[in-house]
């Protein structure tokens, strides 16, 4: 029932907007006896209408699509390693070479290659890399340092260990546009996926 109201509200919208407007803008210009004008206008209307159509932010990428990419490549990456961590017995990789290594050779192949959304290149340094070598600290942020590294849109891996040596928990953070690791809008701290 819904489906029937909203298609009969979008053709009278569609009959007010491309018949009856242009219609009466015609009409009006002939009842002063313009009709050359009443040509233009109906013309000058639709190209109207198409411009604002066009440029009412359904193509307009503001970032987020993007940051959206980023944080799929940053999911499509958590699964490669929990893969990972299932063939070694609970472990995970000291590294992204490591990783890819692994996942490369042997009977089952998972890795999966993806392309950075900011600069649309793939591999390492390009669309991941390990976390702590491209560092840098810019400010603190609560308990938190905000980092800031060398590559917009590129996911980046990082694990600690346990007491006993043992690679037992990781974190995956991406970065935005500005090189800057992305941070959860609601909480101000990083958007980070982990085993914990």
């Amino acid at each position: 029932m819904n489906d029937i109201i909203i298609i009969i509200i979008l053709l009278i919208f569609f009959f007010l907007v491309f018949i009856l407007i242009p219609y009466g803008i015609y009409k009006l210009f002939l009842f002063f006896k313009k009709e050359w004008l009443s040509y233009i206008s109906v013309i000058l209307y639709f190209i109207f209408i198409f411009f604002s159509n066009n440029n009412n932010g359904i193509h307009h990428d503001d970032g987020r699509t993007k940051l959206a990419s980023v944080k799929s490549n940053m999911h499509t990456f958590q699964t490669m390693i929990d893969t990972y961590s299932m063939d070694v017995n609970g472990n995970y990789p000291k590294n992204v070479t490591e990783l890819k290594k692994f996942a490369t050779t042997g009977k089952t192949h998972y890795w999966r290659d993806f392309k950075n959304p900011y600069t649309r290149e793939t591999g390492k340094g390009n669309a991941y890399d390990d976390f702590d070598k491209n560092l840098r600290e810019k400010k603190t942020i609560g308990w938190f340092f905000k980092k800031e590294v060398k590559c917009s849109g590129c996911v980046y891996y990082s694990f600690a260990m346990n007491k006993k040596g043992e690679l037992n928990n990781y974190f995956i953070y991406g970065s935005d546009k500005n090189g800057e690791i992305i941070t959860d809008a609601q909480t101000g701290f990083p958007f980070v996926l982990s085993n914990n």
